[in-house]
Formats: C-alpha cells, sequence, structure tokens
C-alpha cells in the first residue's frame, strides 16, 4: 500500500483525506504535515508529523506528497507554490509527487494531469484537456474539450469551462463561475462567484459579473 502525506491541515487537506478513504486509503497509511507552524499532534486520526517551517519527520521511507492548501483567493495559489518548492528540498525520506482522484470523478482518457493535483467528487475532465501541477478541481467542476489549466490554479466546486479556454498560472475561480468557450484567463487574475467570463482577461486583475468586467487590478 502506498503512503501519502497531505502538506495542509485546513480544509482542502480534509477533502483531500476524504478522497484518499474513498479510494480504499487506510488512515494508518496517510500522515499531514503543517504549511505553517505545527499546529496539533493529529488530525481526524492520522498524525501530524511537522511543518515546512521547523521540519517534518516522517513516519514513511517512501510517500507520495500532494500540497493541500487552498488559502485565499488572493495568495492562496502562491503559497501553495511556494510549499511545493520547498517540499522539493526534502532529504529526509524518498517521495513523488501524489495525484489524488476522487473514485467518483469523469477523466476522459485522452487528457493529461500532472502531478500534485486533486480532482474532487462528480468532477469531469474532458477530451484533450491538460491540467498540469498543483492544480485544484474541487467538487462538481466541470472541465470541457481542449482546456488547458496551467501551474498551481484553483478551481472551486461547480465551476465551469467550456472548450478551448485556457487558465494560466495561480488563477483563481470561485464557486460556480463559468468560463467561456475559448477565453483565456491570464495569470494571477481572481474570478469570483457566479461570474460569467466572456472575454479575454489581463493578467493580476479581479473580475466579475455577468459577463463579467474589470473591477480592479491586484
Amino acid at each position: 500500500m502506498t503512503n501519502y502525506i497531505i502538506v495542509g491541515t485546513g480544509g482542502h487537506g480534509k477533502v483531500v483525506l476524504g478522497y484518499l478513504e474513498r479510494n480504499g486509503i487506510h488512515k494508518k497509511y496517510i500522515a499531514f504535515v503543517d504549511i505553517f507552524e505545527k499546529r496539533s499532534e493529529s488530525l481526524q486520526e492520522c498524525p501530524v508529523v511537522g511543518d515546512l517551517t521547523n521540519g517534518i519527520e516522517s513516519p514513511f521511507d517512501y510517500a507520495e506528497v500532494i500540497i493541500a492548501y487552498g488559502g485565499s483567493a488572493y495568495d492562496g495559489n502562491a503559497e501553495r507554490q511556494k510549499a511545493a518548492e520547498i517540499v522539493r528540498t526534502f532529504t529526509d525520506f524518498a517521495f513523488e509527487f501524489a495525484t489524488v482522484i476522487d473514485p467518483s470523478a469523469v477523466i476522459v482518457s485522452t487528457s493529461k494531469i500532472d502531478r500534485n493535483v486533486s480532482v474532487g467528487i462528480n468532477a469531469s475532465v474532458g477530451s484533450d484537456a491538460t491540467i498540469h501541477e498543483g492544480v485544484i478541481i474541487n467538487n462538481y467542476v466541470n472541465i470541457e474539450h481542449d482546456v488547458k489549466v496551467n501551474p498551481y490554479a484553483n478551481l472551486s466546486p461547480n465551476s465551469v469551462l467550456l472548450g478551448g479556454v485556457t487558465i494560466e498560472e495561480r488563477v483563481f475561480i470561485g464557486a460556480g463561475a463559468i468560463v467561456r468557450d475559448d477565453i483565456t484567463i491570464h495569470r494571477d487574475c481572481v474570478v469570483p462567484m457566479g461570474a460569467v467570463v466572456t472575454e479575454d482577461t489581463s493578467e493580476r486583475s479581479l473580475v466579475a459579473g455577468n459577463p463579467a468586467e474589470v473591477i480592479r487590478k491586484l
């Protein structure tokens, strides 16, 4: 049985634990690491074995690691990327990054999903879609054909990316937001809950509404 270390003890860490359990992974094969200072010795019957600031004591000689930290819409993706860079410096145990997919998710065989990605309950990833490292695909997200999601984006529950959409690095897509066909959301943008994006965005923009408009630069 593969061992897992979940980096992040907040809400998304608990969500990823649920995905692993739904895949038949017993808690004895799972440990947590805090992103920031270690706050407790255990979480949901799994040990918390350290934090990224003060180091960890892995109970495993080998483990698959996933960064399970959503954080805020404005800086959570950058924090998750930074955490992955810290994990890459670990030398005390052998590891590689995991991809954790809930068994209810629908993943078309021609899609490509990198490591350090989580895919939630009843999410779907369509034909020839590409999901890069560090992406969070939450529950009930619908990713249609030929979509490209670049590293460390976060797709909130019930969001929809229609065919040919490109999501650049560290973009946050809010719950229930829709990105229309062939649109590009440029890096470090925030698209809040319920927005409908019908035009390409510029980098580091907050866009909202239906149709979405630029509210301000970030």
